[in-house]
């Protein structure tokens, strides 16, 4: 699989994604120059392991430490 083909997989799970919870993790993120689309999507594939309200007051050092 080469990359436009990851980030093409990526970004169907950010569109499968409800907008509610869309527009949560991009507040919570913050800077969106600082992330890339894989990230975003990587995030919010994982997103449903994560308790949400912890998740938005502690976001993933992965997040964080771009």
């Amino acid at each position: 699989m080469d990359r436009n083909s990851s980030v093409q997989n990526s970004l169907q799970v950010w569109f499968e994604t409800p907008l509610e919870t869309v527009g949560c993790i991009l507040q919570s993120v913050g800077d969106l120059q600082k992330i890339s689309a894989v990230h975003i999507a990587l995030i919010l594939f994982h997103a449903e392991n994560i308790p949400f309200r912890t998740w938005i007051v502690h976001p993933p050092n992965t997040i964080t430490n771009t």
